[in-house]
């Protein structure tokens, strides 16, 4: 019984496995699409536009979660103040 549930253990494993690795190949294909847009034409603005909009569809509120994320992470802290490196200089 043992190795029973063990080996449905190492299958559910190997299917969190594939999946991660499905959603880095994923990443990485659309990485190679979005490097390829030219956000100066609009044809380069509709597709990054259209992709914006499908990831909405698919995961809704991800842009948002990302983006407060990225301002949070521009926020003036106490140890980045101290140590200069948002040009503070409060540090001695």
């Amino acid at each position: 019984m043992s190795s029973d549930a063990e080996f449905a253990e190492s299958l559910a494993q190997l299917d969190q496995e594939l999946a991660r690795a499905d959603r880095i190949a994923r990443m990485a294909s659309l990485v190679t699409m979005v490097s390829g847009l030219d956000m100066r034409s609009a044809d380069g603005r509709a597709g990054i536009s259209s992709l914006l909009r499908e990831i909405e569809t698919r995961m809704p509120g991800a842009i948002e979660r990302e983006a407060a994320g990225l301002q949070l992470a521009r926020l003036p802290t106490a140890a980045r103040m101290e140590t200069g490196e948002l040009g503070f200089g409060l540090g001695v």
